[in-house]
């Protein structure tokens, strides 16, 4: 785990605060590819999922994209490590 730069975390909880994205007990499921940038936004929100004065729910989904050499495998350990549920969809 390693934490998001603050001014990008900050940008995020203001706007998903500001417009009222999230709501106690809402459930996100962000789409994981293993690379930078779905990585990046699983960090953020893991992050603001601290901060948030209320509870809500964060999952993560790989859905197989039936490309040659893809394997989401290491995504299950590390997954498993930071506690967010993981699912993959062939």
């Amino acid at each position: 785990w390693v934490e998001p730069d603050k001014k990008l975390s900050n940008k995020v909880f203001r706007a998903v605060l500001q417009h009222g994205m999230l709501r106690p007990g809402d459930r996100v499921l962000v789409g994981l590819s293993g690379g930078k940038d779905s990585l990046c936004m699983l960090h953020v929100l893991r992050a603001l999922q601290k901060r948030t004065p209320f509870q809500w729910d964060l999952g993560a989904c790989t859905v197989d994209p039936k490309a040659d050499g893809f394997d989401p495998s290491p995504l299950v350990p590390y997954l498993e490590g930071l506690g967010i549920p993981y699912f993959y969809e062939a």
